[in-house]
């Protein structure tokens, strides 16, 4: 059996509505995963305050990177990857702190089967969301933000998720697999539809705007990395 951690990104911002709305769908996270998972958790904690902390029970190891202010969707992501190759782990489970899962003991562990059953590769859930993705230690040691790490969702500029995996995809076909969606299901609204998001904003145009800049990146950056293989 693989060993396994799970790695969130989580920000709670100042306005207080939205901060206690984003805690309390952290704190539903957390209590699936004390329930159905039991894994190891890394979690990359903005802004959080140290009465936070002291309010969210773990059944299990956790190891909390605290920082003062907001780090930006992709650097999260940056430092989330950097701190979970740290840990000799197999695999890495992907999570924000407003995912909403729904399972069962039984169809938890198939999801967990479906790991085990793929060594050294890359599991997806969604096409192009992170939630539920999971990355074996050899290719998370690949996968890395190199090519956009100036820029940033919550500026408009990429939907950095989708560059993130559609390019390794892209590089490495062979590697990457689809989860059943039969056993687990990841329930959260998209950003555009979330009243609560901390980072989506109509400004940014239309969605299809930030798609074509984020499709014209992983062609950039899927022929960059392609030479430097």
């Amino acid at each position: 059996m693989l060993t396994k951690c799970i790695g969130i990104i989580s920000y709670f911002p100042s306005n207080i509505v939205i901060r206690t709305e984003r805690k309390n769908r952290f704190n539903r996270l957390i209590n699936i995963l004390n329930t159905y998972f039991k894994l190891p958790i890394v979690i990359i904690a903005q802004n959080w305050t140290n009465e936070d902390f002291l309010n969210i029970n773990y059944c299990n190891k956790v190891y909390i990177y605290q920082y003062n202010n907001g780090l930006g969707i992709t650097k999260a992501r940056m430092i989330l990857r950097d701190k979970l190759l740290k840990f000799d782990y197999d695999y890495f489970i992907f999570l924000d702190d407003d995912s909403d899962i729904k399972c069962t003991v039984d169809s938890a562990n198939k999801y967990l089967l479906e790991i085990d059953t793929h060594p050294d590769m890359v599991g997806k859930y969604f096409n192009t969301w992170p939630r539920l993705l999971a990355i074996s230690k050899s290719m998370l040691t690949i996968m890395d933000y190199d090519y956009i790490s100036n820029l940033e969702a919550s500026r408009g500029e990429i939907w950095e998720d989708m560059a993130y995996i559609k390019t390794y995809e892209r590089l490495y076909p062979n590697k990457f697999f689809k989860f059943s969606k039969e056993n687990i299901s990841e329930v959260s609204p998209v950003s555009k539809k979330d009243t609560y998001s901390t980072w989506y904003k109509k400004e940014f145009g239309t969605e299809s705007a930030i798609s074509r800049k984020t499709r014209e990146i992983i062609e950039r950056w899927y022929n960059y990395k392609s030479r430097r293989r």
